[in-house]
């Protein structure tokens, strides 16, 4: 089986092939060939296995490797995996056969550098090898074509979403209920939620035990600001007290290793044990904890409260809630928000008539434009693209204290104002880094409108 561990400094990815042979060494070149990069051919390695090394201009040097064997994936990993469609987890657990690619990675540029690997893996995935599939070695996120398509459309860098993997567990079986419209499958509650790949960034994973639907079913928006403030280490693992949002988000960040000495028995057994069980465990991962100490100055010495999971993460975060980013990520946020504004307004104008919701984030001055007020992020609800360059909405959640910002207000921006977009669709939200429900939508899309048009004709 292949096993692929990646040496400090490297990234690796994988591309499945439902074949019993990948693509041949020659049509690999020629592949590559065809985006102008210069190839030098290494000596064969074991039982046949060939390789050759790129220098591309522009996404720097790989290596490019045949191997003889099939990969080597957990099927686990694949069948949780929220970035694949049903048959796209299908294509990847009946994979026979594998090519690998090998680049650089410089320290601190990781968005950067993964997303010149994933260049290379989308040419290893061309359209002329059917049902491919990629893996990020690192990261542990599975790619279908068709996503990484969208991904490398625009030069923006890799979200953080692309560089770890976040998925939960449960210890109880879906259940059938009696719905109005039949019997429907209702999934079970997730017991253990938890992050892969922050740690090889070098951060912590995280944990979060029993949190609540709304986290998960909402872009993981909460769950990202956690991830991507880990990351950039503006919240430490083992304060007594930190605010991930507000209101109501204090938290503390407890290590497993104390969580397991001191938490109750009752939450570490939520811990579900996997047969890969050390990919769980270890020094840099960490339980989403309530905090351990008051939240008043005066009573922090004497009043300490015990280690516990989160209560702030069960409940249902207020509408009102803020996010805590790092200013550098709503930089990044707002770069892919804008480079992306054209699929968004092609999602938009396709499915007009399927009243999907679209609400967008601007920057909003506090005062005149040229006054020298800070800029502040507001929600909006996006009526209409007036061209490739602007778009007009009205406000969706006014500021807190005076503004000028007045709910329903209507107001044009241009695409440089755009902080963050957002489609909810039946299937969940399209966001500027995950568009899957987009791609899961539009599969469903002609039998829906078949039955919009046989209701409308039953009632006219």
């Amino acid at each position: 089986m292949v096993k692929l561990n990646e040496e400090p400094g490297s990234c690796q990815a994988l591309a499945f092939y439902a074949a019993a042979q990948p693509p041949s060494s020659a049509e690999v070149q020629r592949r590559f060939g065809n985006r102008g990069v210069r190839l030098r051919s290494l000596p064969p390695g074991p039982r046949g296995s060939w390789g050759f090394e790129i220098d591309h201009p522009e996404w720097g040097e790989a290596c490019i490797a045949g191997i003889a064997e099939r990969p080597d994936v957990s099927p686990l990993a694949i069948q949780i995996s929220n970035r694949l469609l049903p048959e796209e987890k299908e294509h990847a657990l009946a994979a026979r056969s594998v090519l690998a690619v090998i680049t650089s990675e410089r320290e601190g540029h990781a968005p950067e550098d993964r997303k010149f690997l994933l260049r290379f893996l989308e040419v290893l995935l061309d359209p002329a090898s059917p049902h491919a599939t990629g893996f990020d070695c690192r990261a542990r996120t599975l790619w279908s074509g068709a996503a990484l398509r969208e991904e490398l459309a625009h030069d923006a860098d890799l979200d953080i979403h692309a560089l770890i993997e976040m998925h939960g567990a449960s210890k109880h079986p879906p259940k059938l209920e009696l719905t109005p419209d039949g019997r429907d499958i209702v999934p079970p509650r997730v017991d253990w939620f938890h992050s892969h790949g922050l740690a090889d960034l070098g951060s912590y994973d995280f944990e979060i035990l029993q949190p609540a639907p709304i986290l998960l079913l909402d872009g993981f928006e909460v769950l990202r600001g956690l991830a991507h403030r880990l990351l950039y280490g503006s919240i430490e693992p083992g304060a007594p007290r930190q605010t991930l949002f507000v209101p109501g988000g204090d938290i503390a960040l407890i290590d497993v290793a104390r969580f397991e000495r001191e938490g109750p028995r009752e939450e570490r057994a939520l811990r579900v044990r996997l047969p890969q069980g050390d990919a769980h465990d270890g020094p840099r991962r960490v339980v989403v904890c309530d905090p351990l100490v008051a939240a008043a100055p005066s009573t922090q010495r004497t009043q300490r409260w015990p280690v516990r999971a989160s209560r702030a993460m069960r409940r249902l975060p207020a509408a009102s809630s803020v996010i805590d980013f790092p200013p550098c990520v709503t930089a990044l946020l707002a770069e892919r928000a804008q480079k992306t504004a054209p699929a968004l307004r092609a999602i938009v104008e396709e499915h007009a008539n399927e009243l999907l919701e679209t609400i967008v984030q601007v920057f909003c001055p506090m005062g005149a434009p040229d006054s020298g007020q800070p800029w502040q992020i507001l929600w909006f609800e996006l009526e209409r693209f007036e061209n490739d360059q602007t778009f007009t909405g009205k406000v969706r959640f006014e500021p807190q204290g005076s503004s000028d910002y007045k709910r329903g207000r209507r107001m044009t921006f241009g695409v440089e104002d755009l902080a963050n977009w957002r489609v909810w669709s039946p299937l969940g939200p399209i966001t500027p880094y995950d568009r899957t429900a987009a791609r899961a939508f539009q599969k469903i899309l002609p039998h829906l409108r078949e039955e919009f048009a046989a209701e409308r004709a039953r009632m006219s």
